[in-house]
């Protein structure tokens, strides 16, 4: 399994880098460590204070790369790093592309001294472009990251590709059988019907059948908990879920080409995306 994995000296990449190393992968995993480095202004001149500029930078992100290193071979993972000149979405997005990569894990809310990692930027434009998956890993109500695996997982589900690939993601990975997994399937219902009242009990347990035959053919080895809602605001539903269950982790399928696929970004998983707590 291919990951690249964004470096910019930011705490929260550090942090990213110590959640991506709790997760319980099936597969040998082999990291790719990325920084951007800043495109000087000068570069076709002949001045030579951007040539010390850059030469710096690159040592420091030297730096940075030597830090998480030791993280990421301690959890048995493969270990190269890559430097490359360029705005960091459109380098993310190349090198994921040239390695093949399965994943790309980046940290939210992090920032470089320029600004050029945020949630509301380059983290935002990765999970709506990126052509593999991405994990974006962030602190639980703003409390450090866990050194321990994640114990609470949640996977939003509704049936289309997108979300039984999210869900298929989610159950390939070594959970042990202590970890609480969730899956969520949240039906709509018409703003007049109030959250109160049941509106389809017949699709309901239909969706719950299925669920529990999703269940049943996995091969995950902890237990899996289903769960089947109605509610007028999805993203809201699957919010107040995460935070009720105090979920370390949220699976959700994206895309952005079908017209009928619920979870994709742009609605719910924006939603999750900006105002979940946890990593997803």
């Amino acid at each position: 399994m291919q990951v690249v994995l964004a470096v910019d000296g930011s705490e929260e990449a550090l942090a990213g880098a110590r959640f991506l190393a709790t997760i319980p992968f099936a597969a040998k995993v082999e990291v790719m460590v990325v920084t951007a480095l800043a495109d000087s202004f000068f570069d076709a001149t002949t001045a030579t204070a951007p040539a010390k500029v850059e030469v710096s930078e690159q040592s420091q992100a030297q730096q940075w790369h030597e830090a998480v290193r030791p993280l990421l071979e301690a959890a048995g993972f493969g270990v190269a790093s890559r430097f490359v000149k360029g705005a960091p979405n459109q380098v993310l997005l190349d090198q994921a592309r040239e390695l093949q990569a399965d994943l790309i894990v980046m940290g939210a809310r992090g920032h470089w001294a320029i600004n050029r990692m945020v949630v509301g930027s380059t983290a935002d434009y990765i999970a709506n472009h990126a052509e593999c998956s991405v994990l974006i890993t962030r602190p639980s109500d703003g409390e450090a990251f866990p050194t321990e695996r994640p114990k609470s997982i949640l996977v939003a589900y509704d049936g289309s590709p997108a979300s039984i690939c999210a869900y298929t993601e989610a159950v390939q990975l070594d959970w042990p059988t202590d970890t609480n997994l969730v899956v969520a399937m949240v039906l709509d219902k018409p703003k007049l019907i109030s959250e109160d009242d049941d509106y389809d009990p017949v699709a309901m347990a239909e969706a719950s059948e299925k669920l529990s035959a999703l269940a049943a053919s996995s091969n995950c080895k902890c237990k899996i908990v289903n769960s089947v809602s109605e509610r007028i605001h999805i993203g809201n539903s699957l919010l107040a879920k995460a935070e009720h269950l105090s979920t370390d982790l949220v699976f959700l399928g994206g895309t952005n080409k079908s017209a009928i696929a619920r979870f994709f970004l742009g609605s719910v998983g924006r939603y999750l995306l900006h105002n979940c707590s946890c990593s997803l």
